[in-house]
């Protein structure tokens, strides 16, 4: 469930979007997927805390992302994700989730006030291989507004620094 995340995150513009789109087509192993991610927030949570309920077709995963460092585009996170169903989800959308069965879902103690669903985001991945690194690009969807988005996890900065 504990996973540190090391991660490349690069915002991109709806032109570079289509090229690096471009290029991913060209790639035989291409493959687009739509989710769904439900967010929910806490009064006091900090804003290197994130809590969603992911959707990929009918599977659900509730997520505690909680950012350790963020520097040259490089964002390590300390990531913990266990599988729900989608009753669990309906009732978290209605109700919100309650902070001691996160901090024991979740083996911390960060959470000390109920999450309250405060919206979602719809997301078009395309995950493809680019030479030696796996990447997702992404076409976010939230309030109106479409955001362009290359990511790529890694071990190694140093190989993370050479795909930028």
């Amino acid at each position: 469930m504990r996973n540190i995340e090391q991660e490349l995150k690069l915002q991109l513009t709806a032109r570079e979007y289509a090229l690096v789109a471009a290029r991913a087509a060209e790639c035989g192993d291409a493959r687009t997927v739509s989710i769904t991610n439900h967010y929910f927030v806490g009064d006091d949570m900090s804003r290197d805390t994130m809590v969603r309920i992911r959707q990929i077709g009918d599977r659900y995963v509730l997520c505690y992302k909680r950012r350790l460092n963020n520097a040259d585009e490089v964002m390590v996170c300390d990531e913990r994700e266990t599988n729900v169903d989608g009753p669990f989800t309906n009732m978290a959308l209605q109700v919100g989730l309650p902070y001691r069965s996160l901090n024991s879902i979740f083996d911390t103690d960060v959470f000390t006030s109920w999450l309250k669903y405060v919206g979602k985001s719809e997301t078009l991945r395309t995950c493809f291989m680019l030479d030696e690194w796996r990447v997702e690009l992404d076409k976010c969807s939230y309030l109106g507004r479409t955001d362009y988005e290359l990511e790529c996890e890694s071990d190694h900065v140093d190989s993370l620094e050479k795909l930028k």
